[in-house]
């Protein structure tokens, strides 16, 4: 199944009574934001205003059960890690994911470790 017919039959079911996720951006290109947007649309996944270069830029967001960050991967696997550890200390409860075009094993256990899920 492609994205775009996935996507399409995620439209179709609806979102049904769902939670609104707030999903940001973190240190993420301009292809990267304009794909999220384009993926997510008409989903319960709402994007936050615009993605972030430092989490410090963050506000204390209420809920972090209901947040998700979605990491761009093209940074050093220990820089990606120490992201991920930062995200999961301020939002405990929130999930974190790293979007890559390309994989070392040793990175995605590193992230993994650092809270990444």
């Amino acid at each position: 199944m492609s994205i775009d017919s996935a996507h399409q039959e995620h439209k179709r079911l609806g979102t049904g009574n769902a939670q609104p996720v707030t999903t940001v951006g973190v240190s993420a290109s301009a292809l990267l934001c304009i794909g999220l947007e384009q993926l997510l649309s008409d989903t319960r996944f709402a994007l936050w205003k615009r993605a972030v270069r430092d989490v410090s830029e963050l506000p204390g967001f209420p809920d972090s059960s209901s947040l998700l960050f979605v990491v761009d991967g093209k940074h050093h696997p220990d820089e990606t890690a120490e992201l991920i550890r930062t995200l999961k200390a301020r939002y405990p409860s929130a999930r974190v994911v790293v979007l890559a075009d390309q994989f070392a094993f040793g990175a995605v256990m590193s992230a993994r470790h650092a809270g990444a899920d």
